[in-house]
């Protein structure tokens, strides 16, 4: 007769398949602890609470103990009192009394326990059987993905990596704290943030007017950065990544979906030396091109920048590539381009929408877990294209998942400068000036920048910070350029800020 395996989603916490434990094994667990600790709360009504805040029901290794943990916190969620009288009464309204092994039971529980003094120490005892019971069940479950030939290997190493943080996020918990002690490092950030001549307390953006409004990219936060296609938000984006590891060494990640990690560097030593991208492609490059070029990959060589182009990136993969990364190299931040290539396998089967939503749900988890900001670009969708007047960019404009703008801390826009919905529109306005609007901001305020983007160099500078002027390159045409700190071949001088 074959016996048909248990299924792992009929595993429950606490509890482990047998079947996958090497013969003769019980699980870690301790009846007279578990006794010990009902019978604490069963005498003294502080008990539970003491129990609550370290323990749950799947904590308790025997069925019947369970049972009772669990009609005591029912007790206690319906400010009812919690003893031997009342929790007898409520197992027996429920069918449970019987299962559990009686009244007679219940008062031996109480025997056993002089006070409950040392409730605590008990429960945390039971607290390390139990996690080491969870820790058997996802080897458990890992084995058996691992033995499932239609798995994917990140998948299983990306889901083994989520359950130990769950079990650690449920074991190490925080506990209440007075806020005169919570005070002291508030004060101490505040007063940190006063001697910051930039007011910069979080990771440099390299850009004085967006670092003015959000104090940086705040740890944490998901950032999400949205345009329509050749508008230039990966240009935008590896400005960012480079501002942040060459100007304050940060280390940086940036994973790639759509261009080459070969495309990428062409475009970071573009904007390093000034020189014309498509001048790369071609190779037709003077010789004062070839010695600018070798004066500034020193520049990058040295940066802590860190690029992953691996094409079909799943959540999975990037979560544990990310989390490598941040053991290894400490990063500061991390880019995403772009968030709907990004794939998440546990919603294989779903709609366009759900896959979005996981992946984005999962970007902002990743921020937090390794408190980081995480810059997510997006598309944007076509309908903006349609509209007659005003055709500046809304969240309702976020492709595919209205789960983007409900988890990004701050959701910002990137469109080409449109002067139609400006009364007495003048069209006066420069091709490469270009809209950065900031549309949610958790924790700050709504602003709309002007930046000058030099697509044939992939720069984005401050429209009312610098200077450009006409130049003329050494095979004698004129490209417009900008005299900015990114090249130290230009000079500039300060002009007043509108803030």
């Amino acid at each position: 007769m074959t016996v048909k395996r248990k299924s792992i989603l009929e595993i429950k916490p606490g509890t482990v398949n047998t079947e996958l434990m090497p013969y003769g094994k019980v699980p870690p667990h301790s009846s007279e602890l578990e006794v010990l600790v009902l019978g604490a709360i069963l005498l003294e009504k502080h008990a539970l609470n003491i129990a609550m805040e370290i323990l749950n029901e799947y904590s308790f290794y025997e069925d019947k103990h369970q049972v009772i943990f669990k009609t005591c916190k029912e007790l206690f969620a319906k400010a009812q009192p919690v003893d031997l009288v009342t929790v007898t009464e409520k197992l027996r309204q429920d069918g449970l009394l019987d299962f559990i092994g009686g009244a007679f039971y219940l008062a031996s529980l109480t025997a056993r326990v002089g006070s409950s003094a040392n409730v605590e120490y008990h429960a945390r005892l039971l607290q390390e059987k139990f996690i080491k019971r969870d820790l058997i069940r996802i080897s458990g479950e890992v084995i058996e993905k691992a033995f499932d030939e239609g798995t994917d290997a990140f998948e299983v190493f990306g889901f083994a990596q989520e359950e130990l943080m769950k079990i650690i996020e449920k074991s190490v918990k925080r506990g209440v704290q007075n806020i005169d002690s919570i005070l002291g490092q508030v004060m101490k950030d505040i007063y940190a943030a006063t001697h910051r001549e930039d007011g910069v307390t979080g990771i440099h953006t390299g850009y004085p007017q967006l670092d003015k409004i959000t104090g940086g990219w705040q740890r944490s936060d998901m950032i999400v950065i949205a345009a329509r296609p050749g508008v230039g938000k990966t240009a935008f984006a590896l400005n960012l990544a480079r501002n942040a590891a060459v100007d304050f060494q940060h280390p940086v990640a940036i994973f790639s979906l759509e261009m080459s990690s070969n495309q990428l560097v062409q475009r970071l030593l573009s904007m390093e030396t000034g020189i014309n991208m498509e001048n790369f492609r071609k190779g037709n490059l003077s010789k004062k091109d070839l010695d600018l070029l070798s004066e500034k990959v020193s520049i990058l060589e040295q940066a802590p920048i860190y690029i992953d182009d691996t094409p079909g990136l799943d959540i999975a993969e990037f979560q544990t590539k990310a989390r490598k990364l941040k053991m290894q190299h400490d990063i500061q931040m991390v880019v995403v381009d772009y968030l709907q290539l990004m794939s998440a396998p546990q919603e294989k089967g779903g709609t366009r929408e759900q896959v979005v939503a996981a992946v984005s749900r999962n970007l902002k988890l990743v921020a937090k877990e390794l408190n980081i900001p995480v810059i997510a670009l997006a598309q944007l969708n076509r309908s903006i294209e349609t509209r007659a007047k005003d055709k500046r960019p809304e969240l309702s404009d976020l492709r595919e998942s209205g789960a983007i703008e409900q988890d990004a801390d701050v959701v910002a826009f990137i469109n080409k400068f449109d002067a139609s919905h400006l009364d007495a529109a003048d069209n006066s306005f420069p091709d490469d000036l270009v809209q950065f609007s900031i549309k949610k901001h958790r924790n700050g305020a709504l602003y709309d920048l002007e930046f000058k983007f030099l697509r044939q160099v992939g720069r984005f500078v401050d429209a009312y910070s610098y200077q450009t002027e006409l130049i003329t390159t050494s095979e004698g045409s004129l490209v417009k350029t900008v005299k900015s700190r990114i090249n130290d071949d230009f000079s500039f001088g300060e002009i007043d800020s509108p803030f």
